[in-house]
């Protein structure tokens, strides 16, 4: 169906082989079929979205036999752009093909801004500023655990906004706004919302975690 209009199609014969191919190969859309062999397509997207790969911020699309609200509130929570339910019709395909394009990948200035960076270290001294940076270090990691459509929208609202403040005092400046965005779709009740945000904010994280231990190790 694809290639009849004019589009190359990479395969992947299950999960695992799908990541390393988006890990190795830059693509302008993934289908990820959500019930694959070895790994299952939600891994697969936690797996592709988590890494540094060269499709890490592709636009990932669930295909599934099944799509309950619910379910699709989990695709989307767990990085995908859209949902498409089997069989699949030419229409639907072609409009997600028309859709918009990848996620705008992070500079790696606004994962963490080193001018701010240093003016906060200057400030706090460097004892302080090391255990606080150890702090927030922490409070990123147990960002999986909360950032989620599962977790009560007062709670959500409320984890956002105090890791924002963090986050912007030490110029993960990416981080913070994603927080920010997801708090406000957190107090206006927007499920779905919460659930791109929340999506966006378990990648941000892993961005910023990645480069707060490359700062450490310098």
């Amino acid at each position: 169906m694809l290639e009849a209009d004019g589009h190359k199609v990479t395969e992947a014969h299950d999960g695992q082989e799908g990541i390393n191919l988006a890990h190795g190969q830059r693509f302008d859309l993934i289908l990820m079929d959500i019930s694959m062999p070895v790994v299952d397509g939600r891994v697969a997207t936690q797996t592709i979205r988590a890494g540094d790969g060269a499709s890490a911020q592709t636009r990932i699309v669930a295909l599934t036999a099944n799509a309950l609200p619910e379910e699709r509130a989990d695709f989307l929570a767990l990085g995908m752009e859209d949902v498409l339910t089997k069989p699949l019709s030419k229409p639907a395909l072609r409009a997600v093909l028309g859709a918009a394009p990848a996620r705008a990948t992070p500079s790696n200035h606004t994962v963490l801004d080193m001018n701010h960076l240093s003016e906060t270290r200057d400030a706090l001294g460097e004892d302080n500023f090391q255990t606080m940076l150890g702090k927030l270090d922490a409070e990123i990691a147990a960002v999986a655990g909360w950032a989620h459509i599962d977790t009560p929208l007062d709670d959500l609202a409320q984890h956002s906004h105090k890791l924002a403040g963090s986050a912007s005092l030490f110029g993960a400046s990416d981080l913070a706004q994603g927080l920010r965005d997801l708090e406000t779709s957190a107090k206006s009740k927007d499920a779905h919302g919460v659930a791109q945000r929340a999506a966006d904010v378990t990648a941000l994280s892993l961005r910023t975690r990645q480069a707060l231990a490359a700062l450490k190790a310098t």
